[in-house]
């Protein structure tokens, strides 16, 4: 075989094996990807921890990405993950911040300097455990919104603390089958109690 021919193709390769695209559709499972103008790739997977401890983010349409296809050959390529552009910027802009941010704005993020912890939902935030939940500090706050409300149901006997206007609060308690949670329109009120 032709020496030049072999160079040639090892210098095609080599230009393959790590490509720049935009991601043009994607599935829970794959991404497409365009190389070039009006050159795209199949679907291909893209890298996440898939053993017992499994991660799963699929790039956005229109997410800049870096890909790797072993030898040049885009049909075992591989999405290895997304660069930042001026379309999409990082989600922090600090050295000791770790952040990650959804596309509706809910967002995790960790300040190594300062220590703290912050995690914000545009929705409702839920956390749920078979066992116990332990909460520990030196000082707990817990705020509610204007006209709020704070709720506690400890299996059967319930407190509620509602913000009525200014400095005016009204408290409510109640015993026996009182259930405040998992009621989407909110509606709680005290249940008969029988003799």
């Amino acid at each position: 075989m032709d020496s030049g021919f072999i160079l040639a193709e090892l210098a095609r390769s080599l230009r393959l094996v790590l490509l720049r695209g935009v991601v043009t559709d994607h599935t829970p499972q794959a991404v497409r990807v365009e190389i070039a103008a009006g050159v795209s790739t199949g679907w291909l997977p893209c890298l996440r921890w898939a053993g017992v401890a499994a991660s799963h983010r699929i790039p956005s349409i229109g997410e800049a990405v870096l890909l790797a296809a072993p030898e040049g050959n885009l049909q075992q390529g591989v999405v290895l993950g997304g660069l930042s552009t001026g379309a999409h910027p990082p989600a922090a802009d600090h050295v000791d911040i770790s952040c990650v941010r959804w596309a509706d704005g809910t967002e995790a993020r960790y300040d190594t300097r300062s220590k703290t912890l912050s995690v914000h939902s545009e929705g409702d935030l839920h956390l749920s455990a078979v066992g116990k939940i332990t909460l520990e500090a030196r000082d707990i706050t817990v705020r509610t919104g204007k006209e709020g409300r704070y709720l506690v149901d400890h299996h059967g006997m319930a407190t509620q603390l509602r913000h009525i206007s200014g400095p005016q609060f009204e408290t409510e308690s109640w015993q026996t089958g009182a259930i405040v949670t998992g009621l989407p329109d909110h509606g709680y009120h005290p249940p008969k109690v029988e003799d």
